[in-house]
């Protein structure tokens, strides 16, 4: 679980400069794009888990 929020952030800190200003996360803000960060290392536990 832990390399899977890892690799998550990692995509979703990597891929921020070229997101939309709504889904870019403001630290110690429920916003667009911690849901954003959630679905990606979300996919990515999925991904790694086989299924």
């Amino acid at each position: 679980m832990l390399l899977a929020v890892l690799l998550g952030n990692l995509i979703y800190w990597s891929a921020t400069p070229f997101l939309p200003d709504f889904l870019v996360h403001d630290l110690y803000k429920l916003d667009a794009g911690l849901l954003l960060d959630f679905g990606i290392c979300t996919t990515a536990y999925l991904f790694l888990k086989g299924g």
